[in-house]
């Protein structure tokens, strides 16, 4: 498995859920986030355990507050 192919594939599948938001002429807020992150996080409980989460989140947060992508 391509580690960096495959994080490609789910940064580009949240790009293009914010561009549906933004095409639906909704502006982001507190509770469309929050909404995007819960239905995310549900797809990775469903998927994996806790502490596969819980490092899974770790990661995203470093790349995020590093503007990496």
């Amino acid at each position: 498995m391509n580690i960096e192919k495959e994080y490609q594939k789910g940064y580009d599948a949240g790009i293009k859920s914010v561009d549906y938001l933004v095409k639906k002429k909704t502006k982001p807020n507190i509770h469309t986030i929050a909404g995007l992150l819960t239905s995310v996080l549900n797809m990775a409980y469903f998927k994996t355990d806790k502490k596969t989460i819980d490092k899974i989140v770790s990661f995203a947060k470093n790349k995020a507050k590093n503007n990496e992508y």
